[in-house]
């Protein structure tokens, strides 16, 4: 486990990350649902029972739509004014869908050079305030390579794998997990738009990240 004890861990993404977030702050009474509905309550559960000990704070920094270009605006307030030990990042699925989606809004239209410029100012930015980073791959729940969207991701994922070892960070391969389970079974047993997760699918990526922060 490489969480300390008393360790402040802030997960930074998009709605994937947020789920449903009651409180603003991303933290709290778990009566309140601070963490959402995804992962980052599962962790917080999962902790709280096996490392009681450790006394985490888990902060969730999610916010729907936000593309990696929205995160590295607000790193300052929303990551680094936390001082955490460590920072989770998940983003690039909006990064990559609104090329499909909105392709009438030229500003989506990214290059693939700006979405790592991007990512790589963000861990930059982290390392250089002494706060350990954790790569999580966005994803799509869709085996089919050849889909324009799932195509956009692995390269994404690729950029992602060459920053984390260019800077020795974990990586969190969610997106070959999920492949793994669509082996098994159907993407609608843990998302109606192969993106936004029920619990089954949320539980994929606690589980994901588990594996890789006990390496």
């Amino acid at each position: 486990m490489i969480f300390k004890k008393e360790d402040k861990i802030i997960f930074f993404g998009d709605s994937i990350t947020w789920a449903g977030k009651l409180k603003e702050d991303g933290e709290g009474a778990p009566a309140n649902h601070p963490f959402g509905n995804g992962f980052v309550t599962l962790l917080n559960s999962y902790f709280t029972i096996h490392y009681p000990e450790l006394n985490l704070r888990l902060i969730n920094k999610g916010i729907g739509g936000n593309r990696a270009s929205d995160l590295l605006q607000r790193i300052d307030q929303d990551v680094i004014a936390h001082k955490p030990n460590w920072m989770f990042m998940m983003i690039g699925v909006n990064d990559a869908w609104r090329q499909f989606d909105s392709g009438q809004i030229k500003e989506f239209l990214i290059p693939d050079s700006e979405y790592k410029k991007n990512i790589e100012l963000i861990v930059q930015k982290a390392l250089g305030n002494g706060i350990g980073v954790i790569l999580g791959s966005p994803f799509v729940v869709d085996k089919n390579k050849k889909d324009p969207l799932r195509a956009k991701l692995d390269t994404y994922n690729n950029i992602l794998k060459e920053i984390a070892t260019k800077y020795d960070l974990r990586y969190v391969d969610i997106q070959s997990r999920f492949d793994k389970v669509l082996n098994k079974i159907h993407s609608y047993v843990m998302t109606n738009d192969r993106i936004h997760l029920n619990f089954t699918g949320h539980m994929i990526i606690m589980e994901e990240i588990l594996a890789a922060i006990k390496k």
